[in-house]
């Protein structure tokens, strides 16, 4: 990918975390974290194509935070979090 391209990608794997979790039907926990392997499957069905854990690896602006198969934005949420 192109670094505009690995902008764009991590602003859009970003927004479901901060602002509308549902549009890729996940459903953040208390903390704002979802299962990586729930955003991957959701943002590839979204985008019609397979993405994996490596392709959360980017350099740059870190957006997000990937912990024990967990991942949460980095900053605030826009949406409120499970209680």
């Amino acid at each position: 990918m192109t670094a505009q391209e690995l902008i764009r990608f991590s602003k859009t794997i970003s927004y479901p975390l901060r602002h509308d979790p549902a549009s890729f039907g996940l459903s953040l926990s208390d903390d704002g974290s979802v299962p990586v392997d729930d955003l991957l499957e959701g943002f590839s069905k979204a985008k019609h194509r397979t993405f994996t854990e490596n392709d959360l690896d980017m350099p740059g602006k870190k957006r997000f935070i990937i912990e024990d198969g967990m991942i949460r934005a980095y900053y605030g949420h826009a949406v409120d979090c499970e209680d």
